[in-house]
This record gives structure tokens, sequence and C-alpha cells, in this order.
């Protein structure tokens, strides 16, 4: 078996071990095989979503190992990509890399852990839920008459209670289905009835719909501009006046 001594290291060890005048351990010592674009990732601290190139999207850990996949550097001619492991911890997460590939017809493999800073803010849609943001009201009128043709339906609720437990309804699935402006902003009492302020035009359209089957209303709907955003647009705010009967 032919050996040889190992500039770096000083040790004697087969030939075939050798990469590039140096032993196999001192090349992947020396050398940083896997190297990691990312240095950063920004997560909503309501919603969890992730800010990439000022957009903000829904992402689990299969989606954000990907993102980290796809931003690797790997210095080898041949290789695979063996596993990405996320740790998360409060304010980064440490993934471990592993990889392996051949250099001059040698199988090596390489792992290397990375400290991704974790910040956090709020994103566009969450930040305006937690402010005074609201898209829509919906106006709820109604008399004693009514109140006792529903009194069954309604059994020990009040009626505020009881439409307000349906819309929470609604909104945990406009959130599911990426409406993150679903919320209700406040709810105001009135003489005859009571006002829902709501982040989301379609939360309020979608709520409407999840009110036929149990309540018969009029309806009257209205809109008002309120202003103009940063392009330009203007921004509209709609009234829903809901006479039950």
């Amino acid at each position: 078996m032919l050996t040889l001594i190992c500039p770096k290291c000083g040790k004697e060890k087969n030939k075939d071990l050798f990469i590039e005048s140096v032993c196999r351990d001192c090349y992947l010592n020396k050398k940083q095989i896997i190297d990691l674009k990312v240095k950063e990732i920004t997560l909503c601290k309501k919603c969890g979503r992730e800010k990439r190139k000022f957009m903000w999207q829904s992402v689990g850990e299969d989606e954000i190992q990907q993102y980290l996949e796809e931003n690797l550097k790997i210095d080898l001619p041949e290789y695979e990509i063996n596993s990405i492991d996320l740790d998360f911890y409060k304010n980064k997460i440490i993934a471990t890399v592993t990889v392996s590939g051949i250099v001059n017809n040698q199988k090596i493999t390489s792992q290397e852990s990375f400290n991704i800073a974790l910040n956090s803010q709020y994103c566009d849609d969450c930040y305006k839920s937690i402010s005074d943001y609201y898209q829509a009201t919906i106006q709820v009128r109604y008399d004693n008459t009514t109140l006792e043709r529903y009194k069954e339906e309604l059994g020990k609720k009040s009626l505020s209670s009881y439409i307000i437990r349906m819309m929470e309804n609604v909104i945990k699935e406009q959130r599911k289905e990426g409406d993150f402006l679903a919320n209700i902003q406040k709810i105001e009492e009135t003489k005859n009835g009571f006002n829902i302020y709501i982040g989301s035009k379609q939360q309020a359209i979608e709520f409407i719909k999840a009110m036929k089957p149990i309540f018969q209303y009029d309806r009257k709907d209205s809109s008002s501009l309120i202003g103009q955003d940063k392009t330009g647009k203007g921004k509209v705010r709609y009234t829903y006046l809901l006479r039950l009967k």
C-alpha cells in the first residue's frame, strides 16, 4: 500500500485518501465547501408569514428549507444535499446543512452550521389589524319583534354575541384562505342595533352570506371615498346595512 505524508498535518496516510496534495481530512478542514447566502429571515409577529423581496408569504418549515436550499453555494463539482436541519430559537435559526460529493474520485461528506438572524415585525395586513384600519362596516338593525322571532335560535345568547360568534368563525376561514385583514376592529352599540367595523371587505361579504340561512333581512349597500393609497388609487370604505325582519 503506497502511503504519503500530508504536508498540512504531517500524518502518513494512504495515497488514495489525498485530495489536491493534502489528505482528505485537511482538505475538508481548510476549505469551506458549503456557504449560505441567506443571513436573516423576517417573520410577521402575528400571522407568521415571511417577508421576501418586500412581499409577505405563508411559509412552514418545508418552505424555509427549500428557500435555504435555493441559496446554498456548494464548492464541489458533483454533490448531493443530504439534509437541511433547522433549530428555531427566539432570535435566530440554526441551519445545519450536510452534503456529499465527489472530488478526485474521492467521496466526501461535509457539514456546516449557519446562524440565521430571525427578525420579527408586523406585516402590512397585521399592522392594519392592530390599528384602527377597517374596510367595511356592517350595520345590524332590529326591533323587539325581531328579537322575539329569533328567540329560539338565540337561546340565552344576545343577538350581538350570537352574530359576533358567527363572524369569528368566518374570520378563521378567511384567514385560512389568505385574507389576513380579516379581523373585528371594534363593535359599537346603537339605539336599535350595533355596528361592526371589520378589516376586510371580503370578510364582510362572506359573513353576510353566512347569515342568510339563519336570518332574514333587507340589505342596503353604500360606499365612500376616504383618500388615496401610495399609488394614487382611491381608498374606498364600504357600509352594509342589514335590517333584520
